[in-house]
């Protein structure tokens, strides 16, 4: 790998972005399926007989479409720290140039985290309606539209407003992320 990174200009950046890219998968391999087991767990509470091991299994299967979506923010904020700061800042330069890299990066790509949002809710959506029937597990499989560009071109032409649907909550997407995370 040394090889490699010394044929590139910028290796910090390269070395920055597969660091990211590693730990957020990580981080969503642990997180994704949680999250699913959390939900059902609530949703079901008054139940005795919740097959958590299911939830867990349909965490997973959306794992990929999750990875997809988080990236861009990630990557991009890695990105345009790098293109912004110069490392002469001093440190309140410093905070007001990472809140407005935060929330230009969390701006930008809202509509990934549009389609996150839409295929989750989707996903809960079929498995309660797949729950009250006997259709199982493939069913639920074939139901699920989990594509990003599927649901983005669905997102965009659910109303009149088009494209600037995929941008629903972006100020306060980008007020979360910039103060809320860039601290």
């Amino acid at each position: 790998i040394d090889c490699f990174l010394s044929t590139l200009p910028h290796k910090r950046v390269v070395v920055s972005l597969l660091g990211a890219i590693v730990a957020d998968v990580a981080s969503l391999a642990v997180r994704t399926p949680a999250d699913k087991v959390l939900n059902r767990r609530i949703e079901q509470a008054d139940k005795d007989d919740v097959n958590l091991w299911e939830a867990a299994t349909e965490g997973w299967s959306l794992f990929p479409v999750i990875v997809l979506t988080d990236l861009p923010y990630r990557l991009s904020r890695i990105a345009l720290n790098y293109a912004v700061f110069t490392g002469g800042e001093g440190l309140g330069q410093y905070q007001v140039l990472s809140i407005v890299v935060a929330c230009g990066c969390a701006f930008l790509t809202t509509p990934f985290d549009v389609v996150h949002k839409r295929i989750i809710l989707e996903n809960d959506a079929n498995t309660k309606d797949i729950q009250n029937t006997d259709e199982g597990h493939k069913s639920r499989q074939s139901r699920r539209k989990d594509d990003i560009m599927n649901t983005m071109v669905r997102v965009s032409q659910e109303n009149d407003c088009g494209a600037t649907s995929l941008f629903a909550g972006a100020m306060e997407r980008a007020a979360h992320y910039g103060v809320g995370r860039a601290w």
